[in-house]
Formats: structure tokens, C-alpha cells, sequence
């Protein structure tokens, strides 16, 4: 409530929130017996309307020890990116995010910390110690909102999970078929499960698939058309990544509140009078692989 204060709410506001937290309790019921109520003094109430925000309010004032790292948060999760250079300070900052969850009457499970170092492909890996953060596991790939990302920022692993599970879809739908749905619902289900799960994120990981990669996705699409499951005019794989690509560019370009804006380039202006160009924003180093510089040289000449 005192972060909340800090806050520019109406009074009616957060009056009302110090009453939705105020001797808030929980009841469990087993076998028809309810227990005790118990009054709960910390945590997010998990499920609510306000849950998400009241959590982001209160891990706002987290960030990381040192400028040159790099702290992400979504949720409850909380990313920390360390450079190389910098890898001695790892140890500090776990060190005080654990102080930063005490103060806040939280606690860091560190049976859940896990570390990834990533590598270039290509270049000889040097020693590195068993552990760089005490207690952590180290894992060569990590789940990241649903996106398996590897130790080497290959996407095969995270395709190969994918492609797998909607592989296995097409029996439920072969189900429904068999069960009298239509061909035109069950073309309906087949786009929002089978291919939303192939192109969740595709933003994200898109750039750093291989060709080896998007051959199996359009081999599963086409598989999708020919037992009927997708209109024959579907579109591929590259069509569906480009429109959700250019879906998300123009959300950032066109939202100044966007969580992708602050990554993006500064504006130029000019004095002359040429073709208007897709954006006005400077052209970064040139990077086929990450969303935004994609994006920039996208149609850009």
C-alpha cells in the first residue's frame, strides 16, 4: 500500500484497494470440513483482477545492482542478463534481489534459479567454473513464456517441442471429424490450436530459425491441408510469420506506451524532399535475427 501511494490514484481508489487487501483470509475445504480461516500477509492473490498489476507495482522499484546489466520481469518471473565482461557480478546481483524480497516480505526460491550461459555457434567454448551463481542449476536451455531458448540461441529445440505437440493435435481433430463437426468448424479448430501453438511468439524466434527449421513447419501445414483440416489457400508458414511481424511493428510505431518502443531507434528528419519511407527512424547495425532491426530494414529501400 505505501508503493501504491507513490502512485498518482484517486483517493477513491486506493481506499478501495486498502480494503480489498485489508484482513484478506483463506479457507480450505476437504472432505466437506472447512478449515480455520487464515489470514493471509503476503504474497499476490493469485487469480484476481488486480493480481498482475499489484504485482508489478510492487516489484517496480527492482532493478538491477549495476547499470550494464540487464533486468526483465513479466509476472512473477525475473530475467537477469549478464555480459561476459561482467560475469563476476552475477553473484551481487542475486545477492540483491534476495535482500530486495526480504525487505518486501517476499522469499527467493532458489531451488527454482536457474543459470544459461550462451554461446556464439561457431567459436570454441573457454573453461568455466561448475557454477557462476551459488545454489543455481545450470541448464543448457530455459523456458522463457513459453519459448524454449538454448544455451546457443537455437530455435530447433524450442520447433521440435512445437511441431511435435501439433503433430498430436491432428488426432483430436481426426476425433472431431469422426464425430460429425463440419469441415469448415473443424478448419476453425485447427487454426486456433494446432497453428496458434506452431506461431506463438513467432516475433520472438522467427529471425533465428534455419531453413532445416521452416521446411518441417511447412511440411506440418501442408500435412494440415491435406487431410483437410486447412483450406488448400492457407497461407504458408513465411506468410503467417510476416503478418505477424508486421501486425507487431505497427503496434510499437503506432503505441507510444509499447513495452517494444524504448527499443526503438531515434527518429531523423530531413531537409529534403524525397519518397516517404516506411519509417522515419535511424537504421541500426543491420540484424536479420532480432524483431526490431528486422523490422526497420524491412521494404526500407
Amino acid at each position: 500500500m505505501y508503493k501504491l501511494g507513490s502512485l498518482d490514484l484517486p483517493n477513491e481508489i486506493y481506499n478501495w484497494l486498502t480494503h480489498y487487501f485489508h484482513k484478506r483470509g483463506h479457507i480450505t475445504k476437504h472432505s466437506g470440513i472447512l478449515s480455520a480461516a487464515a489470514e493471509i500477509n503476503a504474497s499476490v492473490v493469485q487469480g484476481s483482477g488486480i493480481g498482475s498489476g499489484s504485482y508489478n507495482v510492487g516489484a517496480s522499484d527492482l532493478h538491477p545492482l549495476h547499470d550494464f546489466n540487464v533486468m526483465l520481469k513479466y509476472a512473477d518471473d525475473t530475467y537477469l542478463i549478464v555480459g561476459s565482461n561482467n560475469i563476476s557480478t552475477a553473484t551481487a546481483e542475486l545477492d540483491h534481489v534476495s535482500i530486495w524480497a526480504k525487505e518486501n516480505n517476499l522469499c527467493l526460491n532458489s531451488s527454482k534459479t536457474r543459470e544459461m550461459i550462451v554461446f556464439k555457434r561457431g567459436r570454441s567454448r573457454i573453461p568455466l567454473p561448475p557454477r557462476i551463481v551459488p545454489g543455481a542449476e545450470r541448464v543448457d536451455s530455459i523456458r522463457v513464456l513459453g519459448v524454449t531458448i538454448s544455451s546457443e540461441l537455437s530455435m530447433t529445440p524450442h520447433l521440435t517441442e512445437v511441431v511435435s505437440s501439433c503433430a498430436s493435435s491432428m488426432y483430436a481433430l481426426r476425433v472431431l471429424r469422426s464425430h460429425g463437426l463440419p469441415p469448415s468448424a473443424i478448419q476453425q479448430v485447427a487454426r486456433m490450436t494446432t497453428v496458434a501453438t506452431l506461431m506463438y511468439a513467432s516475433p520472438a524466434w522467427w529471425g533465428y530459425t534455419q531453413a532445416s527449421d521452416r521446411a518441417r513447419m511447412e511440411q506440418l501445414v501442408n500435412k494440415l491441408k491435406r487431410c483437410g483440416f486447412l483450406p488448400t489457400t492457407a497461407p504458408t508458414v513465411q506468410q503467417m510469420a510476416a503478418k505477424a511481424d508486421d501486425s507487431l511493428f505497427r503496434a510499437v510505431i503506432t503505441n507510444e506506451s509499447h513495452v517494444l518502443r524504448s527499443f526503438l531507434p531515434e527518429s531523423r528528419s530531413h531537409s529534403y524532399n524525397l519518397r516517404t519511407r516506411v519509417h522515419g527512424y535511424k537504421l541500426p547495425p543491420k540484424d536479420d535475427r532480432n524483431f526490431i532491426p528486422r523490422m526497420l530494414y524491412k521494404n526500407i529501400y
